[in-house]
């Protein structure tokens, strides 16, 4: 002859079982919903960053296009003053001025 057992569950069991699994649920999901907001910061925090980047290198462009154009007036400059000066020198030779 074979036996059964009955088992026999309280229904408070089942409840607290239940609101247990529920409530777990919950906490998973407002952990996924926390780690979501703090990725949008961090998505937030990268386009910020992206656009201070680009700024910056708008900027260092423009001031290395600055220093070319200073160097090309500073040959243009002092081609200008040694002409000045060779004009200068045949100047003083010319009239007899000893420098």
């Amino acid at each position: 002859m074979t036996k059964y057992i009955e088992t026999k569950v309280s229904l408070m069991w089942l409840l607290s079982g239940f609101m247990s699994i529920m409530g777990l649920l919950g906490v998973g999901v407002w952990n996924v919903a926390a780690a979501n907001a703090q990725i949008d910061r961090i998505a937030e925090s990268v386009a910020r960053l992206e656009n201070q980047i680009d700024a910056r290198d708008g900027r260092i462009d423009r001031l290395a296009l600055e220093i070319q154009t200073n160097k090309s007036m500073n040959e243009v400059q002092n081609a200008r003053i040694q002409n000045i000066e060779e004009q200068l020198k045949a100047t003083r030779a010319f009239v007899g001025v000893k420098p």
